[in-house]
């Protein structure tokens, strides 16, 4: 279990919120951008998802370039910076109107990205070093709780083609699971909405 206390640490309750908030913003920057250029701009869902990808290339700049300045700096200094990147970021796209030119829009999701790179690992590791040495795989499975979508969508795309998996893979499987269908006129008939 989740120890409360571990929030009273000033450490553990302000690297757990930023991180809150970085992915918070990352993920409203996502859905607000691709209806932006799908409803306002009358692009293709395929040309918005294109739209958003300088979001995902200034991640993954920003973390490889993160990577040195904690030690310099320190972690804090690091966040903060990367946090104020991203702000520097979502006020540009504050500005947008339909009329904005899309190297605009690519250039603030570059920033954004590379501030939500930048800041990402050292404020996990301000939110794992105040966890004691024992109780780290719980800190580490909280600290993943932000990223909880992804790892929901991939527990239903594993969970909803189980079956068919498991009778296409090999025999033993077909008895390995129990409640899972091996008829083919079941298979994949286990997804929910």
């Amino acid at each position: 279990m989740i120890d409360p206390g571990w929030y009273r640490d000033r450490r553990f309750a302000g690297a757990s919120a930023t991180i809150a908030v970085l992915a918070l913003g990352s993920g409203s920057a996502l859905f607000v951008l691709t209806q932006y250029l799908q409803l306002v701009r009358g692009t293709s869902a395929f040309l918005a998802g294109l739209g958003v990808m300088p979001l995902a290339v200034g991640a993954v700049l920003g973390s490889v370039l993160g990577g040195r300045p904690p030690a310099k700096i320190g972690a804090r200094r690091t966040v903060v910076i990367g946090v104020l990147g991203m702000a520097a970021g979502y006020a540009m796209l504050a500005t947008l109107v339909p009329a904005s030119p899309y190297p605009m829009i690519g250039l603030g999701l570059f920033i954004v990205g590379s501030g939500l790179g930048f800041a990402s690992p050292p404020a996990s590791t301000l939110a794992l070093a105040a966890i004691p040495a024992g109780r780290m795989g719980t800190g580490s499975a909280l600290n993943t709780t932000r990223i909880w979508p992804r790892s929901w969508r991939t527990w239903r795309s594993a969970h909803c083609c189980r079956s068919c998996r498991r009778t296409a893979l090999s025999p033993a499987w077909r008895t390995a699971g129990s409640g899972f269908s091996t008829n083919p006129q079941r298979r994949c008939s286990t997804r929910s909405t």
